[in-house]
């Protein structure tokens, strides 16, 4: 005898005989066990799920019951990622996953019975069906802007870029086909860095600028898909790995910045070796020193560059003592007078500092004399201080000399008319009767200056 139960649970069956007799026997109807027999789904490839996005499937087999549930698993995969849209069948299940990462998925599904809201076993039979496993590709990637550094592609580039210090880096972010980027930025470029260097066409120079990052110039405001700078030191090693990050977003949606790491290279070694002989007074007669500028460096590997110098006064004072006037200060333009100094160093006569290369000097002198217009002069006093820095300029397109290194010295010298012979006779103070060296300083920001010195213009003296 065949029949079919149209419900779960305890059936009993009664067999009655012609005698009249009845027998009678219990037994349970168990729900059958569910079972998957394909997933397909809406992604690039429908028997997989898609990493990053939301990707609907389809579940069918048979035995799911009235009230099916689903549990999936895999990387990063919570109760929240994935769940059940419409009502399922006991044939099909319909429903969306969120897969966050990719990797491999497993899917069952747990019936509830048919006709109760729970399942009831019979046998070997579970309500949990199959194990099928499903495979999460990797996200789609959105696409990525191209950088240009001079029209030179550096997005992907696995080594870093390798540049100079002194050298213009000047990125561009390609405009996206379709749908262009939004909300573009630049985080400040890592390392020492200047967004420019200007030096007036002035003979000799007037003024030398350094502009800082954000600067308000075109591609230097960090804001936009350009970014103009110039790294201007690379550490102690002359060789240092710095990164750039470009921001943008797309559909209003902030994306995965854009970052190119670049090895910015600079010569080593670096020292000036400064002897300066002892200030004193010299035929003529005149207040005299001298000092040496001996550089030494090693240029990075591919560019030999070019080495110049530049001066500049930090300070300066000629001061006379008068018979008829009284004590007048005296200034070399731009300085102001009474000696409070400039309003920034100025410019020692030339740009750059003569000769290029890796040696130059210094050979100040002030002429002693008796009279100087209707001054009567009984003492002259002098004094100046200077900073000489040396310079390395990678001779690229647009590239600037950055600064690696410098000594500031300096001299004083007083001498007084001896209406003898000799006529003038030296009170230095404290003077060493032997050369001496200014310390060595490495490094530091490209010299700026207001105004240049030209040692044999006209003094402006007041009466202290």
């Amino acid at each position: 005898m065949l029949f079919r139960s149209s419900s779960a649970g305890p059936h009993s069956i009664t067999v009655g005989t012609d005698a009249g007799n009845v027998e009678y026997d219990n037994l349970m109807v168990g729900d059958p066990m569910p079972v998957i027999s394909s997933i397909t789904t809406n992604a690039a490839n429908p028997s997989d799920f898609q990493a990053g996005a939301t990707s609907s499937f389809t579940i069918a087999g048979s035995h799911f019951g009235t009230n099916p549930t689903l549990n999936i698993s895999g990387p990063q995969i919570t109760s929240n990622s994935y769940g059940i849209s419409g009502t399922p069948t006991d044939q099909s299940i319909s429903g969306w996953i969120s897969a966050p990462a990719a990797g491999t998925a497993t899917v069952t599904v747990i019936s509830q019975g048919y006709n109760t809201n729970n399942f009831v076993q019979s046998g070997s039979d579970s309500p949990t069906s199959n194990v099928e496993t499903v495979t999460i590709d990797p996200a789609e990637q959105a696409p990525v802007p191209t950088i240009l550094l001079n029209q030179q592609n550096v997005t992907n580039n696995v080594n870093p870029i390798p540049v100079y210090v002194g050298q213009q880096i000047a990125l561009t972010a390609v405009p996206l086909p379709g749908t262009p980027q939004t909300n573009q930025y630049w985080d400040p470029p890592q390392g020492s860095t200047i967004a420019s260097y200007t030096i007036d066409s002035a003979t000799p120079p007037q003024s030398a600028v350094v502009t800082t990052l954000p600067g308000a110039g075109n591609c230097q405001t960090l804001q936009g898909s350009c970014l103009t700078f110039y790294w201007i030191a690379a550490g102690d090693a002359g060789q240092a790995n710095e990164t750039v990050t470009y921001h943008y977003s797309l559909n209003g949606q902030s994306q995965a910045p854009v970052i190119v790491t670049f090895q910015v290279n600079s010569p080593t070694n670096v020292n000036i070796d400064a002897p300066q002989q002892p200030t004193s007074i010299q035929p003529g007669p005149v207040i005299w020193t001298s000092i040496d500028f001996n550089g030494a460096a090693t240029a990075p590997a591919g560019n030999a560059g070019q080495y110049s110098w530049v001066q500049v006064v930090n300070s300066q004072q000629i001061k006379y003592l008068t018979s008829n006037q009284g004590t007048q200060n005296c200034t070399l333009p731009p300085f102001k007078p009474g000696f409070v100094g400039p309003v920034v160093p100025a410019l020692d006569r030339q740009y750059p500092y003569p000769p290029e290369g890796l040696s130059a000097s210094d050979i100040p002198s002030y002429a002693l004399s008796a009279q100087s217009g209707t001054y009567q002069i009984g003492e002259q006093f002098n004094s100046a201080s200077y900073t000489m820095i040396l310079q390395w300029n990678p001779q690229l397109a647009n590239s600037i000399p950055v600064p690696l290194g410098s000594v500031t010295w300096s001299y004083a010298c007083d001498a007084a008319n001896t209406l003898g012979n000799p006529q003038w006779v030296s009170l230095c103070p404290s003077t060493p009767s032997v050369p001496t060296k200014a310390p060595f300083t490495a490094g530091g920001a490209p010299p700026t200056w207001q105004g240049a010195i030209v040692r044999d213009e006209v003094l402006s003296c007041v009466q202290q």
